[in-house]
């Protein structure tokens, strides 16, 4: 995970072209995806710690994980 400060100069250390993935909130985060070499690399400026246990509050982590799969 990376602050939006540093996220461009993060892509750009890779030579591949990054998706955008708009997020659903409280549910999916903006998150930033490629695939290099049947590997694939997700970007997210978000904590997982944000969510707290708490309904209503920051991101459905396990559905973000699911989405990541599809």
């Amino acid at each position: 995970m990376y602050g939006m400060s540093n996220i461009n100069g993060l892509k750009n250390s890779f030579s591949a072209k990054f998706k955008m993935i708009k997020g659903t909130q409280q549910v999916i985060p903006q998150h930033h995806r490629a695939d290099i070499d049947g590997t694939t690399l997700i970007i997210t400026t978000q904590i997982p710690t944000l969510r707290h246990g708490r309904p209503g509050t920051g991101f459905d982590w396990y559905e973000f994980g699911k989405s990541v799969l599809q």
